[in-house]
């Protein structure tokens, strides 16, 4: 069964990719995450800067959405976040609870 919107109602993907896009954008410039508990780590905001987050998580969650994308390229698209810098943060974050708990 295909349940891809891309496969599910074919007429109307232009429509359905079109707006998509538009709410990506509008989540890309008008949302700031305050980060885990209310506060952000140093370390996260500088992860947030890169373009793997600015732009390429939207990218990849629509087209999987759509279905342009198996669902199998998130786990392609989280290695690739953690080698680049994900894993620092989370790191940063563990030593802090592992202090302050």
């Amino acid at each position: 069964m295909n349940f891809w919107l891309k496969g599910r109602i074919p007429e109307i993907y232009p429509l359905q990719k079109e707006w998509f896009n538009k709410s990506i954008d509008a989540i890309k410039n008008n949302y700031i995450q305050k980060g885990l508990a209310g506060f952000i780590s140093k370390k996260e905001q500088e992860f947030k800067k890169k373009d793997i987050w600015t732009t390429k998580l939207n990218e990849i969650s629509m087209k999987i959405i759509v279905g342009d994308l198996p669902l199998s390229a998130w786990d392609d698209f989280i290695k690739e976040v953690y080698g680049n810098g994900w894993q620092d943060v989370v790191d940063d974050y563990n030593g802090y609870y592992n202090v302050n708990r």
